[in-house]
């Protein structure tokens, strides 16, 4: 560039002209701008604001960013250097140091921008004396960071418009205050930090539930609590090992969990009655002792993926109920030690299988209970006495036999009606009544010599 064309630029552009393309005419040839040109042009910049800029020193900091007048100005006084740069390229490589930061300086004022074109993040600093105010912030999504330093004190404002949440900071040597919230539901968390020691108080205004968290090392101690039931649960941490204790003011009702790697033994209690439970949790096993200390009454469960086995005892009477679940199926054992009376049921489905004894006499009774049908067999093994009952809805059939007569009785049982059929089968004698309410009707007959009797009978008279 001449020098005639170097003067005539200067004085364009402090005129007020922005534009760096020539104007349109004919016959012109194209210029071009190339990575090795802008080099050439911003190491020019550096000599020259070198010579020509001594209060702007230091441009390797970039505490100055020039404007393309200022430049104009310096190639019209630098106009003997070896390179001679077009204008084209003066401009963009004004445009790479906009790019990057632009510092402004006053006194011991400072004001730094960095912007970065492609995505339009900003960064304001304002510097004076031991102060820096500094904005952050991104257009994308228009989150914000606003820091405010002094000395050794900072105090930190983050925000995101979408949903207006705030973090508020505050640092001073080793201590951190930080206070979160989110306007939506007002929930806030405020947060001390202190070395390696931090207490995290969250709470939520709606409900004003509480968290308090005290952190230490690899130590946890963790309060939780609603203040509307007052309900607390303290929780502390420490490597794999947890120890939680929960409870409730209103019946004093305590559960203490102790947690290591794939182990858990928990304990609840109810002060006013002091009922206990115990659990061992390991794996898939678990193991559970319940207890009542007024009647001393147990319950030891031991569960192992789908088997269940259920021990129940009263020390009282040292009854005892065993019960063995798996899938569906429930296999029951219910026993009196003093008198070794027994109980064994077995549960499919709706389908129950149920035998009753007792070892002094060695009485049974089997019932076989499926939907709303009942079979139930009663025997006397002195005897080998026999009942045989079918109950559907409310109907019921009862067959009673003495094998040593074998005589018979046939009832049936329907609502306030029964029918009933006597028989000896030695005589083959029979009887044959009928009751309904306060009316029975009986026939009695002998096969021997067919007499017959018919005999009606109600509460106030009586005929045959």
């Amino acid at each position: 560039m001449s020098r005639r064309r170097v003067f005539e630029w200067y004085k364009r552009f402090k005129e007020g002209r922005e534009e760096t393309t020539d104007n349109e005419h004919s016959g012109k040839p194209s210029t071009s701008t190339t990575p090795e040109k802008v080099d050439k042009v911003l190491e020019l910049g550096r000599l020259m604001w070198l010579d020509f800029y001594p209060p702007f020193m230091d441009p390797e900091q970039q505490l100055y960013t020039p404007k393309i007048v200022d430049i104009a100005e310096a190639l019209h006084c630098y106009h003997q250097q070896l390179y001679t740069p077009k204008i084209e390229d003066i401009v963009t490589a004004v445009i790479e140091i906009w790019r990057h930061q632009l510092d402004v300086h006053h006194n011991n004022w400072t004001l730094s921008l960095k912007t970065d074109p492609d995505s339009w993040r900003h960064q304001l600093d304002v510097h004076h004396n031991n102060w820096t105010l500094s904005l952050k912030t991104d257009p994308d999504s228009w989150r914000h960071h606003l820091d405010v330093h002094h000395n050794n004190w900072t105090l930190s404002l983050k925000t995101d418009l979408d949903s207006w949440r705030y973090q508020l900071d505050f640092h001073h040597n080793n201590w951190t205050l930080s206070l979160k919230t989110d306007p939506d539901s007002w929930r806030h968390q405020l947060d001390v930090h202190h070395n390696n020691w931090t207490l995290s108080l969250k709470t939520d205004p709606d409900s004003w539930r509480y968290q308090l968290d005290v952190h230490h090392n690899n130590w946890t101690l963790c309060l939780k609590t609603d203040p509307d039931s007052w309900r607390h649960q303290l929780d502390v941490h420490h490597n794999n090992w947890t120890l939680s204790l929960k409870t409730d003011p209103d019946s004093w009702r305590h559960q203490l969990d102790v947690h290591h790697n794939n182990w858990t033994l928990s304990l609840k209690t109810d002060l006013d009655s002091w009922r206990y439970q115990m659990d061992v949790h390991h794996n898939n096993w678990t193991l559970s002792l319940k207890t009542d200390p007024d009647s001393w009454r147990y319950q030891l469960d031991v569960h192992h993926d789908n088997w269940t086995l259920s021990l129940k005892t009263n020390p009282d009477s040292w009854r005892h109920q065993l019960d063995v679940h798996h899938d569906n199926w429930t296999l029951s054992l219910k026993t009196d030690p003093d008198s070794w009376r027994h109980q064994l049921d077995v549960h499919h489905n709706n389908w129950t299988l149920s035998l009753k004894t007792d070892p002094d006499s060695w009485r049974h009774q089997l019932d076989v209970h499926h939907n709303n049908w009942t079979l139930s067999l009663k025997t006397d093994p002195d005897s080998w006495r026999h009942q045989l009952d079918v109950h559907h809805n409310n109907w019921t059939l009862s067959l009673k036999t003495d094998p040593d007569s074998w005589r018979h009785q046939l009832d049936v049982h329907h609502n306030n009606w029964t029918l009933s059929l006597k028989t000896d089968p030695d005589s083959w004698r029979h009887q044959l009544d009928v009751h309904h309410n306060n009316l029975t009707l009986s026939l009695k007959t002998d096969p021997d010599s067919w007499r017959h009797l018919i005999s009606w009978m109600s509460t106030t008279t009586t005929g045959h």
